[in-house]
């Protein structure tokens, strides 16, 4: 029996007409709201979204779509397919995006390889989650799954690039296929390239073979190919559809993102109880302060000049029995929205009182509409840190981490059993 490949190329679906790629594209799913969407849906009939979300109502946890919008998405697929919109390449390939975006006014590049990924670590490398998944949005997911056999978006993963060859090697100078800048996603543009030498395929599946892969997003849509294949059974559905990026990789930035909930319990209240688990000091309500306060989180509210700012008393006590403790999110959940709060996120009933904020911007438009809203600033964890919770097996609260920017979808789709 001949051993699956536990990396591959594929033979990919791609928009046939480069001129206005960067109108086609969209980002994940499940940060598009009901406005985003109709923007989406503005710059191009044709735009990724209508595929990968369809109706924004799948984002609300309490509708359960029916069948029929399921296969609203397939027969859109079938008439984009059809009508040569998308059509599959003829070759079996790697390809390539470069990604350039800016942060704190510099410019960056992060280089992006497609393929495939074997589910079953026995095959090869393993695909390390850190985040837990919720039950209701991989539901959604599968039903849109088994429908078309089309995976729509990438699951963005980190290769562990030990030797740097995968770097290396993304990183040289090759012509493009096309480019293109994106109209609103902060100046984003786009470099896209093929591998489609027999040398150059051999030699990226070699190197791909020798690291394992820790998942930066799409928990949900990782979750989703494995039961897929579960219930499957088949080999072609034993692959998820991957955009890969070196650990090595000046582009990979590891940010957070911020909470926010209403309550009518007294804040000062919460923040003298909270004085038995943390060190608090006020601080100026701008992010350098934050950070060089050494605090994993700081409150907001509206009513105060400045936030207070949180680190745990037992920090240093922190050992390999507790290590999850440096992590912000996991103080959080469990001394404030537990504690004094009552809010309990594994709980579906209480996942709706939950604001994810992925800026200050956002965490103060939020504060100040009303006086009832608490925010909490979060530090973001560095890679490393997050390297060594994952190599232990634990797996962190939702929405621990927020790798900028995010894949975006609409470059490549991948059909099983194509």
């Amino acid at each position: 029996m001949i051993k699956p490949m536990p990396v591959q190329p594929f033979k990919a679906y791609r928009y046939q007409d480069h001129r206005d790629m960067c109108n086609k594209i969209c980002p994940p799913y499940d940060v598009v709201d009901q406005k985003e969407f109709l923007q989406l849906s503005a710059h191009s009939p044709f735009n990724a979204i209508h595929l990968t979300l369809n109706d924004p109502k799948a984002m609300d946890l309490d509708k359960k779509r029916s069948q029929q919008d399921f296969q609203k998405v397939q027969l859109l697929w079938n008439s984009w397919v059809e009508d040569k919109i998308l059509q599959q390449d003829a070759r079996t390939q790697y390809y390539q995006s470069r990604d350039h975006f800016s942060v704190d006014q510099k410019t960056y590049a992060r280089n992006v390889l497609y393929a495939l990924v074997h589910l079953d670590p026995k095959h090869g490398p393993k695909i390390i989650p850190h985040e837990r998944v919720l039950e209701l949005p991989i539901q959604d997911r599968l039903k849109l799954l088994s429908q078309t056999q089309v995976q729509t978006s990438p699951i963005y993963l980190i290769f562990d690039d030990v030797n740097e060859e995968l770097h290396g090697m993304l990183s040289q100078n090759k012509d493009s296929m096309y480019s293109c800048r994106h109209p609103k996603e902060n100046s984003q543009s786009f470099d896209f390239f093929v591998y489609d030498q027999e040398k150059e395929i051999e030699n990226i599946s070699s190197i791909l073979s020798q690291g394992n892969f820790l998942v930066a997003d799409g928990h949900h849509r990782l979750e989703t190919t494995r039961r897929y294949y579960q219930n499957a059974g088949k080999e072609s559905s034993a692959y998820v559809f991957a955009a890969i990026v070196s650990s090595k990789d000046p582009g990979v930035f590891l940010s957070s993102i911020h909470r926010g909930w209403e309550s009518s319990t007294n804040f000062l209240t919460v923040v003298e109880r909270l004085s038995t688990h943390f060190d608090i000091q006020e601080i100026h309500r701008d992010w350098d302060s934050f950070l060089a306060s050494g605090a994993q989180m700081a409150l907001d509210v509206l009513d105060r000049k400045k936030i207070f700012a949180l680190t745990y008393k037992a920090r240093d006590q922190t050992n390999e029995e507790n290590i999850t403790l440096e992590v912000p999110s996991v103080l959080l959940n469990h001394y404030i929205l537990e504690e004094q709060y009552g809010i309990h996120l594994d709980q579906s009933k209480d996942q709706k009182k939950m604001n994810y904020l992925n800026s200050l911007e956002a965490v103060q438009n939020y504060v100040i509409q009303d006086s009832k809203r608490v925010a909490c600033w979060l530090r973001p964890l560095t890679f490393e840190s997050l390297q060594k919770i994952c190599s232990k097996g634990y797996i962190l609260p939702q929405k621990s981490t927020f790798f900028y920017p995010k894949i975006m979808s609409g470059f490549l789709f991948y059909k099983i059993d194509s």
